[in-house]
């Protein structure tokens, strides 16, 4: 009887250890790995929800063993909110005989949250025959696909992302470049739609705005009937012909024209070099804007204005500054108004036709002043407006010797000063220069716009905010911050990329 419970005993014992010693073996074991032929053979993908245990147990039989924990931990130890891989849609985690670039292990998270920029340091390798321009797609250290862009060695940003894997119901259009850009170009110019742009008032307005339209290096502007491209990256000097046909197609029925102009000194930084370029002879911008055709009339708020789509600077016109004139419109009656760096005469002609007093407007560009004097005989504000072409600091110092009044408004809207952030220690030595002109020459309760135009100063509202209330400080001024805005609504930004704003505008009190 003993001896039988015994054996009962120990049959049960045997059968619990083996089925423990099962369940054991079940939860290490590598479930079975899908195989891929490419050109280097057959090659396994592991799904993407098996990326703990499994996956590092993969990656070490990938590598003859060598399995970094530091390469994992790099994944596990940021407390920041993140985008999580298992979100990439399936048919991504599949390799392809293409062209990609690996990101380092850790490296991945920016991106897939939608930054469109890969810097160099971000990049473990590339995998194929690769040339400056050319479309690739980028992966993280496991394979998954992060999403497709234009690469480029000779360029801090090696990869500028136009699509990420984690764009839902884009995947059919993300097959290559062409439908890329017509579909980036498509959805952008359905928002300006949405904005109300164009409109009877209004026919002047940024279409493509770099990264806030997914077309990161790429720019646009519409006047009237003419759309000025400003290219500022390889890539799209590579493939102009399809960014061309992706406006075209847009903007074709609206009958409306394209220009391409380059952002040289931005293509230089992006290491395009034209060697043709330093051969073609220098232009000669008056004769050249007498020509007929040379430039178009588009409005804005009910202005008119004339625009050089080839001739002026940037794209011809600044759309970014349309609320900010709007403003001062609304501001000027029985104001004396004065608008430095003018350029065209945007902000003097919006001060004119709100009922100021007097309005003055004064920019160093010769065709600049000639413009924005054309600009009031088309908007029949002659005699309400003045322009005058001279240096803004020397224009500044006259004014203080004659000792005449001060104004009751000054705009000053300087060009940028810090194209990076290397350059920013220098330019803020001349925008405090600038403004303590600028409060030096406005009345006790009158206001000032100032702007920045450099991102690298924008990207640092403290450091700007500062700048102003030190200006104010020297010269024996109080002020009040009375608002901060930036670009017009038609200037898109990315909500993952701040950078991208550059313009800001601080409107101020002074004492």
């Amino acid at each position: 009887m003993r001896r039988s419970l015994f054996v009962s005993a120990l049959g049960l014992t045997t059968s619990i250890s083996l089925l423990l010693a099962t369940r054991r073996a079940a939860a290490f074991a590598l479930p079975a790995i899908p195989l891929f032929h490419s050109s280097r053979g057959w090659t396994s993908v592991i799904p993407v929800r098996d990326q703990s245990a499994t996956a590092r147990a993969y990656k070490s039989s990938r590598k003859g063993g060598q399995y970094s924990v530091r390469e994992d931990q790099e994944d596990r130890t940021s407390t920041r909110p993140r985008a999580r891989e298992t979100e990439v849609e399936p048919a991504a985690r599949i390799q392809r005989d293409y062209p990609h670039v690996v990101l380092r292990a850790g490296k991945a998270r920016l991106f897939l949250e939608g930054n469109p920029l890969v810097y160099g340091e971000a990049v473990h390798e590339v995998v194929g025959h690769v040339a400056d321009g050319d479309f690739v797609e980028v992966v993280d250290h496991r394979g998954n696909l992060i999403g497709k862009g234009c690469y480029n060695s000779q360029s801090m940003y090696r990869v500028r992302l136009l699509w990420h894997a984690r764009e839902k119901g884009e995947a059919l259009y993300a097959s290559s470049l062409e439908d890329i850009v017509a579909r980036r170009v498509s959805t952008a110019w359905t928002t300006r739609q949405a904005l109300g742009l164009p409109n009877a008032e209004t026919t002047c307005f940024r279409l493509v705005n770099g990264e806030g339209d997914k077309l990161s290096g790429l720019a646009a502007d519409v006047f009237d009937k003419v759309c000025v491209v400003s290219s500022s990256s390889l890539w799209c000097e590579r493939h102009k012909d399809f960014i061309i046909q992706g406006l075209e197609a847009s903007l074709g029925p609206a009958g409306i024209s394209t220009v391409w102009r380059r952002s040289e000194a931005r293509l230089k930084q992006d290491g395009f070099v034209d060697p043709e370029e330093a051969l073609r002879p220098a232009i000669d911008v008056k004769a050249e804007a007498r020509k007929e055709g040379a430039y178009v009339w588009a409005k804005e708020a009910g202005l008119k204005y004339k625009v050089y789509p080839e001739l002026g600077q940037k794209t011809g016109f600044y759309c970014d500054q349309r609320q900010n004139r709007q403003m001062i419109q609304s501001l000027s009656r029985g104001k004396r108004v004065l608008d430095l760096f003018c350029y065209t005469g945007g902000f003097a002609l919006n001060a004119a036709r709100g009922g100021a007093r007097e309005a003055i407007g004064v920019d160093s560009s010769a065709l600049a002043i000639e413009t924005a004097m054309e600009n009031a005989r088309a908007n029949d504000l002659e005699g309400h407006v003045t322009f005058c072409k001279s240096d803004v600091l020397v224009y500044a110092r006259d004014l203080g010797k004659t000792g005449e009044k001060a104004f009751d408004i000054v705009i000053a809207d300087p060009p940028k000063l810090a194209p990076t952030r290397r350059d920013l220690p220098r330019a803020l030595h001349k925008y405090l220069k600038i403004n303590r002109a600028v409060f030096r020459m406005v009345a006790s309760g009158g206001l000032v716009l100032t702007h920045t135009c450099s991102a690298a100063l924008t990207q640092d509202p403290e450091e700007f905010r500062k700048m102003v209330t030190q200006a104010a400080h020297d010269v024996g001024r109080s002020i009040t911050i009375l608002q901060v805005s930036h670009a017009a609504p038609c200037h898109v930004q990315s909500p993952v990329y701040g950078e991208s704003n550059y313009l800001t505008a601080m409107l101020v009190a002074v004492f």
